[in-house]
């Protein structure tokens, strides 16, 4: 047995999001899902050991990473939805850069259990991250969407920021459970890890009206915007007054990155294109060859010769 989500997963071939080779059993009573080995591991346990270590630039990184996984994934064909995205099944390959994988085993556990079992619950591990309408704050069963994913993102950003887990200050599931139904957002932590946009970004993607929950395009170009300010701040003279202090709309914005450097980086590997280039289609090569680098490299598209 395997749900839409895993069968959509074995079809999606982007550098953020870890492939799938295919199922297999003899390893339990349930169908095991065979993927590439990651020896960093999970987001949660790579956080653990290199948060000491880990500049904002890296951190932003990351971030950016998982952003465009999930964009990719809201654009592809099949219109993925992930619906049980956390630090656990996002994982770090050797060069530092992450991939989200367990697309569909929420639902496909569910299934496997007993039909009467309500899809939308988050695992154990994941409740942290989960959108309140999947723990039953609106009243009854929600299922995954890509809205839920958004606020479960919120989390991913706190967590890539600060090295903790959502709640942290909380030891066990069943106050956080009952934290995020009563609509509790995570506490603010200092401004020194977190600056005023990033946490107004995060109380969007954590509003209790999916709708009025950030969209995906809006979270790529909100890391990639974050990405340009922080690698240039880090360049400038930076007096006493300005430390842990936010960056205005204007001035630093405006510079383009240099070549070469890790914003730079980020931006040719996450380009932004038309909406519709994800099948393909429309595409105008003079106009987005970034743009048209990544589509090739990653949605395999095939453009008419001249």
């Amino acid at each position: 047995m395997v749900n839409r989500e895993i069968r959509a997963w074995l079809h999606l071939d982007h550098i953020n999001v870890l492939p799938l080779f295919g199922t297999t059993m003899g390893f339990g009573p349930f169908p095991a899902m065979v993927c590439p080995w990651l020896e960093n591991g999970s987001l949660t346990s790579y956080l653990e050991r290199r948060n000491d270590t880990l500049t904002k630039v890296e951190r932003l990184t990351l971030l950016g990473d998982v952003a465009a996984g999930l964009q990719y994934c809201r654009l592809h064909s099949q219109f993925v939805v992930h619906g049980d995205l956390s630090g656990s099944n996002v994982l770090i390959d050797d060069k530092g850069r992450a991939r989200i994988s367990d697309f569909g085993l929420l639902t496909l556990l569910a299934e496997l259990e007993t039909p009467t079992f309500e899809t939308s619950i988050p695992r154990k591990r994941t409740l942290r991250w989960a959108a309140p309408e999947l723990l039953g704050a609106s009243g009854g069963g929600v299922n995954p969407s890509p809205q839920s994913d958004v606020y479960s993102f919120g989390g991913i950003m706190l967590q890539i920021l600060t090295g903790k887990v959502p709640y942290h200050y909380l030891v066990n599931d069943a106050p956080v459970v009952l934290a995020i139904r009563k609509g509790e957002t995570p506490k603010r932590p200092s401004e020194d890890l977190v600056t005023d946009r990033q946490w107004a970004f995060m109380q969007r993607c954590w509003t209790p009206a999916t709708v009025a929950r950030p969209s995906g395009e809006e979270i790529v170009e909100f890391v990639r915007r974050e990405l340009v300010l922080t690698t240039h701040r880090g360049t400038q003279p930076q007096g006493p007054k300005d430390e842990g202090k936010d960056v205005g709309e204007k001035g630093e914005g405006e510079h383009l990155p240099a070549p070469g450097s890790p914003e730079d980086t980020y931006i040719n590997t996450h380009p932004q294109g038309p909406k519709d280039d994800a099948e393909g289609e429309n595409v105008e090569e003079d106009r987005f060859p970034n743009e048209l680098s990544w589509l090739r490299d990653v949605l395999k598209v095939s453009l008419p010769s001249r």
